[in-house]
């Protein structure tokens, strides 16, 4: 550090906090203080529909492609177009305790597939 500088200390920024409603297709949206968020399949996080979840918003330079919003990216042009895109950080709050479906045998082992078309399995 240069000399008479001083060093500032910032407070860390919370990130934002809402609940996640899931599509079949696999994303999500999370309504929250600042705004609603678009969450690709990819960074669901093992969360459900319904869950209570901490968000990171993807910025614009660790955007693969686009400026970070989802319409910008991959052609969407869907319900998330338009919206900023975040990724889940982790499930403050499960929504479910236990998920009902069905047992179906696949060889050497079984799986339960969930009756609810948004719980991915």
């Amino acid at each position: 550090m240069a000399k008479g500088r001083k060093a500032v200390r910032r407070k860390p920024k919370a990130n934002p906090t809402g609940v996640l409603v899931s599509r079949a297709e696999g994303y999500g949206f999370v309504a929250t203080a600042e705004g609603e968020y678009f969450v690709p399949h990819s960074a669901m996080a093992g969360a459900f529909d319904g869950d209570l979840v901490e968000l990171a918003p993807i910025s614009r330079k660790g955007a693969s492609k686009g400026d970070g919003r989802a319409g910008a990216r991959a052609g969407a042009t869907g319900e998330g177009a338009g919206l900023p895109a975040a990724r889940v950080l982790r499930v403050i709050d499960r929504a479910h305790d236990t998920v009902v479906g069905r047992y179906e045998v696949a060889e050497p082992f079984g799986v339960v597939v969930p009756a609810d078309p948004r719980i991915p399995y």
